[in-house]
């Protein structure tokens, strides 16, 4: 047996057992099966937006978080295991939807978004492929918006989803599909822009759908969405698009690519900005 110590990436340091090729958390009796080449996966973290973004347009992501939150049926008093939960969008409005009554386990490895929670929320510094914070079949809930395609291993983060979840427990998650306009955006565009890159590992039907079903989901329901990202006027999508992706280019090869990638239409008096994602619910049982 060897000790060692890993950068998972700024601020995320994890100190490790290695025997025979097994991983075990220091803090956790829990042992994990995995090479060190996947370990090397799991610094993939989402874009380190400006923090003031998301405050000042509050509404762009509404249906596509929505419509995530929308799939559970739920109760006061849930606990609720998000996924690469970035600052806490998602939990954010579970909290204010069900009054404060309910436990939100945030789950993100990047300590510049970690610290962005709220402290009404519960942050989890774990890998998103690996979260042993996470007790057994204490959630009753698992979410993850958007949170698929920066893992490491798709089957790894939905068995340990399984896992945290109480028998009868839900899951609901969406992520950007397979060779959509929003994938290649994401690797083509804000990889070159991001400072630090961005290759998403993104989803396709059949395949996750079969994933769920092997990481022990019941009753796997999958439908892709239509779920707008809405402006008040043309000219704030640039500015949303910049400070969300975290994007250094000038103001014209923005625009050119927002143009290129996506559709924009007018509705009701809003700018909508065309976004599609696949969303997928099951129970555990």
């Amino acid at each position: 047996q060897r000790k060692q110590v890993l950068q998972l990436g700024p601020g995320n340091r994890v100190t490790i057992h290695i025997f025979h090729g097994m991983i075990a958390s220091k803090y956790r009796r829990r042992a994990a099966f995995y090479d060190r080449g996947w370990i090397s996966k799991m610094d993939n973290f989402p874009a380190v937006s400006d923090r003031a973004t998301m405050e000042k347009y509050p509404e762009a992501r509404r249906l596509e978080r929505d419509a995530l939150i929308e799939q559970v049926e739920w109760c006061e008093n849930f606990k609720v295991v998000d996924i690469q939960s970035a600052g806490g969008f998602v939990s954010d409005r579970v909290y204010q939807m069900l009054g404060g009554q309910v436990e939100c386990y945030c789950i993100e490895p990047c300590a510049t978004l970690r610290s962005r929670l709220k402290p009404v929320h519960h942050p989890v510094a774990d890998p998103v492929e690996c979260f042993p914070s996470v007790q057994d079949k204490s959630m009753d809930v698992a979410l993850g918006l958007a949170a698929l395609h920066h893992s490491g291993d798709h089957l790894a983060t939905l068995k340990e989803a399984r896992r945290a979840l109480k028998d009868q427990g839900q899951i609901s998650i969406c992520d950007v599909i397979e060779g959509s306009n929003i994938a290649a955006w994401l690797n083509e565009f804000v990889d070159k822009h991001n400072p630090v890159g961005h290759q998403g590992r993104f989803i396709e039907e059949d395949t996750i759908v079969r994933e769920m079903e092997l990481a022990g989901f019941t009753r796997v329901e999958a439908v892709v969405r239509q779920v707008p990202w809405l402006f008040d006027s043309e000219e704030d999508i640039p500015v949303f698009f910049r400070g969300l992706f975290n994007l250094d280019c000038t103001d014209t090869e923005l625009r050119r690519a927002i143009a290129e990638y996506f559709q924009i239409v007018t509705r009701r008096g809003r700018m909508e900005l065309g976004w599609e994602l696949l969303y997928l619910k099951a129970d555990a049982e």
